[in-house]
């Protein structure tokens, strides 16, 4: 480097950027994870279990027909196995075999007549029609595992196929009655299982959990702001370290902006450079994209400046050109040039400039940045070049193509 390097004491006195306070958003999108909860346990409550204990209460004429005719075709079919002489030769375990899987298809189809396909028709039959469903347990057919690795023991062939057709000439009855008198034959489906608890809650949990952490951030934060502006600056160190590492937080950027920024005004420049670091890296915008938006830009420069005015006062006596060139490189999309080039493009993408605070302050932001850019090109020495943001080549590479 050329010329004589000044000292950093007789520099003049940069400013340093204010601190930010937590958008009024972050509190809104606890609010909306608050009313995500709700509508999770009243979506499982009243549309999820509820619903599905709601009977078929509706049966038309033409429906209430079909299973009659069902019940009767099935009770003359069982009728039938009685004299069936290939019934007969069967032994005792296949006998049962056979009218449990008859029993199974009538139930089957009986429900999905009924419009309940979707549920399976021992559920069915447990709550709706449970002497059928009790029949049928005691019948041990192909795909059953007997409880306790035995068969259980049931009545004989005679008095089971009595109480069926008994239930079936039952059931029989119920329909033509209802066909008679007009009336609704009421089918209740099955409860559905209460599993659905464990991943609602835990979820509902999450949810609130997340919420309560970032409403406490918001707090914990405005608590700090406020012992900042009455000079108590400890409290406010400590009110941010509490939250500076969390992972939860969706604004813990700002909070580490916030800290590093009491820091530096404290002259800790070390413990400055660690927050400011962690705030620049976990911004969840980019400088480098050109239709960043105004507020976007203003905090991302804002955490930009302090970096690397904290790099600047802190230069160490080994290569110092790496830490000016690296203070540089965090101000190139944060100088008036670069300023003025994001308006075009906010202008020609009809992206809104902001307010007047928000354009008087990016003004201000510009010139203090171009102000330390001065100072570090002064630092470095006349060989030093200060670099140029990436999209200022296209734009100047459009420029010349136009032209």
């Amino acid at each position: 480097m050329n010329g004589k390097v000044p000292l950093l004491d007789s520099l003049p006195s940069l400013p340093i950027q204010p601190l930010m306070e937590h958008s009024v958003i972050a509190l809104i999108g606890s609010l909306a994870l608050l009313i995500v909860a709700v509508l999770l346990i009243v979506w499982t409550v009243v549309f999820y279990q509820s619903a599905s204990r709601l009977p078929i209460l509706t049966f038309n004429a033409r429906r209430q027909e079909n299973l009659r005719q069902l019940l009767e075709t099935y009770r003359q079919r069982i009728l039938i196995l009685v004299t069936d002489p290939c019934y007969s030769v069967l032994d005792f375990r296949e006998r049962r075999h056979v009218l449990a899987k008859i029993l199974i298809n009538l139930s089957q189809q009986y429900y999905r007549t009924a419009g309940w396909g979707n549920y399976h028709p021992q559920q069915l039959l447990a709550t709706d029609w449970p002497e059928l469903a009790a029949l049928v347990s005691g019948l041990p057919y192909p795909g059953q595992t007997p409880r306790g690795g035995r068969a259980q023991v049931s009545p004989s062939d005679t008095a089971t196929l009595t109480a069926v057709l008994a239930q079936i000439s039952y059931r029989i009855q119920l329909h033509a009655h209802a066909l008679n008198t007009r009336q609704d034959l009421v089918i209740k489906p099955p409860r559905r299982s209460r599993f659905w608890i464990v991943p609602v809650t835990l979820t509902v949990l999450c949810l609130l959990v997340v919420s309560g952490l970032q409403t406490h951030s918001w707090a914990l934060e405005q608590q700090a702001v406020r012992a900042d502006r009455q000079g108590n600056h400890s409290l406010a160190q400590d009110l941010r370290l509490r939250q500076a590492d969390s992972r939860l937080l969706a604004d813990r950027w700002l909070v580490n902006y916030n800290l590093g920024t009491t820091y530096l005004n404290a002259g800790d420049l070390q413990n400055a450079t660690i927050y400011l670091s962690r705030a620049s890296k976990k911004m969840p915008f980019i400088l480098e994209a050109k239709m960043t938006e105004p507020q976007a830009v203003l905090a991302g420069c804002q955490v930009n400046y302090n970096l690397a005015l904290t790099r600047f006062k802190s230069l160490p006596e080994s290569k110092p050109s790496s830490s000016l060139e690296k203070a540089a490189e965090l101000l190139i999309y944060c100088n008036q040039a670069a300023l003025k080039e994001r308006q075009k493009y906010w202008k020609s993408a009809e992206i809104a400039p902001g307010s007047a605070k928000v354009a008087s302050q990016l003004h201000q932001l510009g010139t203090d940045s171009d102000e330390l850019l001065t100072q570090i090109q002064k630092q470095a020495g006349d060989d030093f070049l200060i670099p140029h943001p990436l999209w200022f080549e296209d734009f100047l590479a459009d420029e010349d193509a136009q032209s």
